[in-house]
């Protein structure tokens, strides 16, 4: 029984979903609820199926600086990475009335921003030559979408590709790190 149980487990660690319309594998699958249809269809059922791949990446991070810490450097602060992004919103209104010499006017002015900030301190040593990178891993997803349409009569089905198939959604849990490649030592 206990063997049965591991064989279950490792079998479904390695399970794959293939694509009805490319034939290619995929890790993750995502089916839609079955929907009813308009009446009078051949097929009255439809259902959106969704495969993907996770796609893991850890690349440098673009537009930032690399910095070299020469033989002489120490201290915990030696130099940093930082970037702030600001977002603002400004709304304005008003309305002036003015009849037999009488003048009123209101206005309204909505604002508001938000702020992101991320900063990230690189320690050097004493005695060693090192370039540090900012560096950034996470995945991607990478797959595709279909629907499934069924006769509920029949049991008779068949899949149809849907405008803009192909799924692309780039940087999911992003992790900033710093990579540290020491180019040599010093006395």
């Amino acid at each position: 029984m206990r063997f049965l149980l591991i064989l279950l487990f490792v079998s479904n660690a390695f399970a794959y979903f293939t694509s009805a319309l490319s034939g290619k594998n995929y890790e993750f699958k995502i089916q839609g609820p079955i929907k009813e249809r308009k009446l009078g269809l051949k097929y009255d059922r439809v259902q959106y199926i969704t495969l993907y791949n996770k796609v893991a990446f850890e690349r440098a991070v673009i537009g930032m600086p690399a910095f070299v810490e020469d033989c002489h450097d120490d201290g915990d602060r030696f130099a940093s990475w930082s970037k702030d992004v600001s977002w603002s919103r400004s709304f304005s209104a008003g309305a002036s009335f003015e009849l037999l010499g009488i003048g009123i006017s209101s206005g309204v002015d909505i604002q508001k921003e938000v702020s992101f900030s991320i900063q990230r301190w690189v320690h050097s040593r004493l005695g060693v030559n090192a370039k540090h990178t900012l560096m950034v891993s996470g995945y991607d997803l990478e797959g595709e979408s279909y629907k499934k349409i069924f006769n509920s009569k029949t049991g008779e089905h068949k899949y149809k590709k849907i405008k803009n198939s192909q799924l692309g959604i780039p940087d999911q849990r992003l992790v900033l790190f710093v990579e540290r490649e020491v180019l040599g030592e010093c006395n």
